[in-house]
């Protein structure tokens, strides 16, 4: 009969509890139909209150192409360092929205997060849209802005490359 038995089973080295979990099932009242980059917050006071003190997320980057549900496979990313805009919190931007379209902006983003299930076309289409309207809103400024140009410059490795394909998908509507 074996005495040296141990509820430790990696003897003196750390043990760690966590979860893995997919952004997109991160919902919050802030959501657009979907869970965002936000939500990670939320989740890591959630597993540090429950004594979790790992969090594993399903891949994270754009898989963008279609704007369909055929690429909602976080498994077929078009870039290994640009983050899917599909988890963007828009909520930051809207200060940057006329009346009317904030308005527009309020109205489906409850009627997305009413849904049963994702609607992954109409959830990547508005984001795009609305983040699109705030960018054409501060264009200006942001491309004077010294931490926009820091933000450019530390990534052009890969940040030119990335939106040269992004520019030439949608004019050509095809990858």
């Amino acid at each position: 009969m074996a005495t040296n038995f141990s509820f430790r089973p990696y003897g003196e080295k750390a043990y760690h509890t966590g979860t893995a979990i997919p952004v997109f099932s991160l919902k919050s009242d802030r959501d657009f139909g979907i869970g965002q980059f936000s939500d990670i917050k939320l989740l890591a006071d959630f597993c540090h209150q429950a004594g979790l003190d790992l969090i594993q997320l399903l891949p994270v980057n754009d898989t963008t192409v279609t704007k369909t549900s055929k690429d909602s496979s976080p498994y077929t990313a078009i870039s290994v360092f640009a983050l899917h805009p599909i988890y963007l919190d828009l909520e930051p931007l809207i200060k940057y929205l006329d009346t009317k379209t904030l308005k527009n902006y309020e109205a489906e983003k409850k009627h997305l997060n009413e849904l049963s299930e994702t609607d992954y076309a109409a959830v990547i289409t508005g984001k795009l849209k609305y983040a699109r309207l705030a960018f054409d809103a501060v264009k200006k400024d942001l491309l004077t802005d010294i931490a926009f140009k820091t933000f450019v410059k530390d990534r052009q490795f890969w940040l030119p490359a990335y939106a040269t394909f992004n520019y030439l998908l949608e004019t050509f509507e095809t990858k």
